[in-house]
């Protein structure tokens, strides 16, 4: 892989036991802090607008490279705390998605306002799909969203997932999203993605939002 493909890291797992996560949790930040690794998201509650997912905590991460997150993942310091986070949680899925060769990470949000797309789909009828493609750049760039990347074979770390294509988009705002979403011409443009895949979950990920169980 290239070393200038940024990799984006989207964990989904669920707490079992949050004692044993919270060690996890107290060695996880100043240990990702000394790598090249920057955050942006994490979702107790995703919201989900197609298809379904269980439910759970949702992390997504940006690297520079594959080489970069391989080399904190693989780590012995990492492996010291991964194994609470493995006795705290159920694993659904962990894996890294490339983004295009040469193409430049989202800056980081300050305000804490920015919301992450991600749909996982199959493509089922290529020539069909296309006529989607070719339409919605332009409506993407009409409500101010942003093409973050698409894989087609996410690199997997932990955990399953169904075959098939994960695109992540940003946008500045649920409300930017959500006009986006809700607009004529995408709701047009959407019936042709839903004619030519099989969808199995279209959410989006506030960048901090924790549910506190009682």
């Amino acid at each position: 892989m290239p070393e200038n493909q940024p990799v984006y890291f989207l964990g989904h797992f669920t707490i079992n036991d949050r004692d044993e996560y919270g060690k996890y949790e107290k060695g996880f930040f100043p240990l990702f802090s000394g790598t090249e690794g920057t955050f942006m998201a994490l979702d107790d509650d995703g919201t989900v607008l197609e298809g379904s997912r269980p439910n759970g905590r949702t992390v997504l991460l940006n690297f520079p490279s594959q080489e970069s997150v391989l080399d904190y993942w693989d780590s012995d310091d990492y492996e010291s705390i991964a194994k609470h986070r493995r006795a705290g949680t159920t694993t659904q899925a962990i894996c890294l998605i490339s983004g295009a060769e040469g193409s430049t990470p989202p800056e980081p949000c300050t305000d804490g306002k920015a919301v992450r797309f991600i749909a996982h789909f199959t493509i089922d009828d290529p020539e069909a799909y296309r006529v989607y493609e070719k339409g919605f750049f332009p409506i993407l760039s009409q409500h101010g969203g942003r093409f973050v990347a698409y894989d087609d074979s996410p690199h997997m770390l932990e955990g399953e997932r169904a075959d098939g294509r994960t695109v992540l988009l940003e946008f500045d705002s649920e409300d930017a999203l959500k006009g986006w979403w809700e607009s004529a011409e995408y709701r047009e443009l959407v019936a042709h993605r839903h004619a030519s895949t099989t969808t199995h979950c279209v959410y989006y990920l506030q960048m901090m939002r924790v549910v506190v169980e009682d």
